[in-house]
């Protein structure tokens, strides 16, 4: 299984955080948080790999310090991006956001359920 790790960027994210965090914090917080998901990631002994899928320029860097993949999306926003990113890779066991169905071990699934319409 991998998991697929949908990034932003870093400018201008955590928007609805504005009122709470400056816009440098708020930068630091997802550079941190991307950090900390990646490395966990990257030491789980059940994963094949993890794919960063991101068009920010930064995620390269991300990418090469942690050892993973990089894929550079065309969707309109992560959710599909990260359909995107398993589809065009081939793989169909992959962990990431998702509203659609998924390949899970026991079949399709849609919202935690099983779902046959496939």
């Amino acid at each position: 299984m991998w998991a697929v790790v949908p990034f932003k960027g870093s400018v201008a994210a955590k928007g609805r955080l504005a009122s709470h965090l400056s816009a440098d914090e708020r930068h630091e917080l997802v550079i941190n948080m991307l950090d900390d998901v990646l490395y966990a990631l990257t030491n789980s002994q059940l994963l094949k790999g993890v794919v960063v899928v991101s068009r920010a320029s930064e995620a390269g860097g991300f990418a090469r310090r942690h050892g993973v993949e990089l894929y550079a999306d065309r969707a309109d926003d992560l959710s599909g991006a990260v359909v995107e990113a398993g589809h065009r890779s081939g793989r169909r066991h992959y962990l990431g956001p998702h509203r659609g169905p998924y390949r899970a071990r026991g079949g399709w699934m849609r919202h935690g359920r099983p779902v046959r319409d496939v």
